[in-house]
């Protein structure tokens, strides 16, 4: 009898050993297989469009609103909490496309209408409209399958992920109800030569400040994704069509290797997803956040924006350092030749340094004559509107895969395969 039971103990091990880890397999196979949306994102460089003549990348995909669906190609944007296309009434975003007009409550069975008139500012930009709720759909029809996206370290770096989009998009369009306003005037026309239509904000806030709730919150509400989390990937190849992928609902492990690095944000309930900054860096050059006795520095982010803005003062050390040229416009330009030794700018955020190589924040632009002249500029710029703050925006976030999870108030940084 004892013999017998010596005998049955390591199948007994065995079997308690094998049902534990096809339990840690389904666990971990749950975390796998979290529902996620996956948008393809398309890539469009507008020469001149900057307030200083500078190049203007928009990352964009096309969305479809209301009963019958009408598209728009909207940018998104993790500086702001608004979500806005153009009212029928008034159409510049879209002046160079061919979808010509605006929305229209009426042409929409499934739209509701309300009657306050909200004022908002975007990009230094005041614009007015109405606030609709209607149905929305992420529209993947519009991008050929079987072509591929790649992912590289930097710009012209070998490829080692190749991502097909017949495969990673979603192959039904994801739909859900959604507040957005429809905008019907502007200050200006800064945003009529750009190939979008309109910005969904992917802010930290649970609602803007029109009373809109949030994408991703509304996502979760209709079963599409199982967690607060998105994270972006951006094409480092600028001139492809190509722009990257937004993973609404967490992490496309095929993007990125290695740790994710989290970082909290500095108050919890933070409406915008910024940290705090202890250095920034040029080569072994300090150049910015030198003065913490004024509070510390902070970095906010955006992908609505194609350059990083910081401190005046900062930034002109910078120039100095690479001895830029200005032009007649008021950008900082460089000789292209430069680019393989200049140095390498490093943001440190809670004691990690994230670098930049030259090939992220030098840009290459061709002027409008007929011989398309090359020239190569900073995409760092000035500004005065925030002391100590720096907005880091895709060429940083294109140098990382990064990931912002609004329940747990975090932003996370990891290397691109």
């Amino acid at each position: 009898m004892h013999k017998h039971n010596d005998t049955m103990k390591p199948l007994f091990i065995f079997l308690v050993c094998l049902i534990l880890g096809l339990i840690g397999g389904q666990y971990r196979d749950a975390d796998a297989l979290a529902r996620l949306v996956k948008v393809p994102l398309v890539s469009s460089t507008i020469q001149a469009a900057g307030s200083l003549g500078q190049p203007v990348v928009n990352y964009y995909t096309r969305v479809s609103i209301g009963s019958p669906p009408k598209p728009f190609n909207v940018q998104f944007d993790i500086g702001t909490n608004e979500l806005f296309v153009p009212h029928y009434s008034w159409n510049p975003f879209n002046r160079n496309l061919h979808y010509s007009s605006g929305f229209q409550c009426k042409d929409s069975a499934t739209c509701v209408k309300n009657t306050n008139v909200f004022k908002i500012e975007y990009q230094h930009v005041k614009l007015e409209g109405k606030r609709y709720e209607d149905v929305i759909n992420l529209d993947m029809a519009h991008y050929t399958p079987g072509t591929e996206l790649t992912s590289g370290a930097a710009a012209g770096a070998s490829t080692s992920t190749a991502l097909n989009v017949s495969t990673t998009a979603a192959a039904v369009p994801s739909r859900w109800r959604q507040s957005f306003l429809a905008i019907a005037s502007a200050s200006d026309g800064r945003f009529s030569p750009l190939k979008v239509d309109g910005f969904f904000g992917l802010g930290a806030a649970s609602k803007s400040m029109t009373g809109i709730g949030s994408i991703l919150t509304n996502l979760h509400n209709a079963n599409l994704i199982d967690n607060l989390q998105f994270s972006f990937w951006f094409n480092p190849i600028l001139d492809s069509a190509h722009g990257g992928m937004l993973i609404l609902g967490g992490v496309d492990t095929n993007l990125y290797t290695g740790k994710i690095y989290w970082h909290k944000l500095p108050a919890p309930q933070s409406d915008r997803w910024t940290l705090a900054l202890q250095t920034v860096t040029l080569g072994s050059q300090p150049v910015g956040c030198l003065t913490p006795s004024r509070g510390g520095c902070q970095a906010k982010f955006s992908t609505g924006l194609s350059d990083i803005y910081g401190p005046h003062d900062d930034v002109m050390k910078i120039y100095s350092f690479l001895n830029t040229t200005k032009s007649s416009t008021g950008i900082q330009l460089i000789d292209c030749r430069r680019i393989p030794s200049l140095p390498y700018i490093t943001f440190n955020i809670d004691g990690i340094p994230y670098y930049l190589l030259p090939s992220n924040y030098v840009r290459k632009t061709v002027d409008g004559t007929i011989f398309k002249k090359e020239t190569c500029y900073v995409a760092i710029l000035p500004t005065n509107d925030e002391a100590n703050t720096w907005t880091l925006s895709t060429p940083f976030l294109g140098a990382y895969y990064s990931i912002f999870d609004m329940t747990y108030g975090q932003i996370g940084f990891a290397a691109l395969k």
